[in-house]
């Protein structure tokens, strides 16, 4: 879910989007929040109309994440940190039972904490709201999106 390599993120999510409407498997239904850095949202409101047209049923909000951290010029995901988040998050109303998704590239590699030393656990208790952190990648964005499990050639 990171803004590096746009078109490879877009093409596998489009791609794997289209897989799982020709086959079964897809619980196809929740209420999630996407947390992107500012320079993505547009990407994923694009992708969350694709996504619309072919499962009405998932409600999916985007979340632009202004970073304060290192300033509003730095737009890229990867550089959004705990309190951005939070703050952010604060200041929209979210609605009640969505699971909020992080990408991983918004964590230091192979740990559960952002740049400014917040955990995943932190910043889930500050919210009130379920996080799941998702792997960098289109396909699997939309793998978590429609609940799918398991490994799809």
């Amino acid at each position: 879910m990171a803004t590096r390599e746009r078109g490879g993120f877009k093409e596998e999510f489009i791609k794997e989007l289209r897989q799982a409407e020709a086959g079964p498997g897809a619980e196809s239904a929740g209420d999630f929040l996407v947390v992107t850095g500012a320079g993505s949202a547009r990407l994923w409101e694009e992708l969350r109309a694709r996504l619309a047209m072919t499962f009405p049923e998932i409600d999916l909000e985007i979340m632009a994440v202004a970073n304060s951290f290192f300033g509003p010029m730095v737009t890229v995901t990867g550089l959004v940190t705990g309190e951005d988040i939070t703050r952010t998050f604060k200041a929209q109303k979210v609605k009640p039972g969505r699971t909020v998704l992080i990408p991983e590239v918004m964590l230091a590699y192979g740990k559960e904490v952002f740049l400014d030393g917040m955990s995943l656990g932190e910043l889930q208790k500050g919210l009130g709201f379920p996080v799941r952190v998702v792997a960098n990648s289109g396909k699997e964005a939309v793998r978590a999106l429609l609940g799918l499990k398991g490994e799809r050639q």
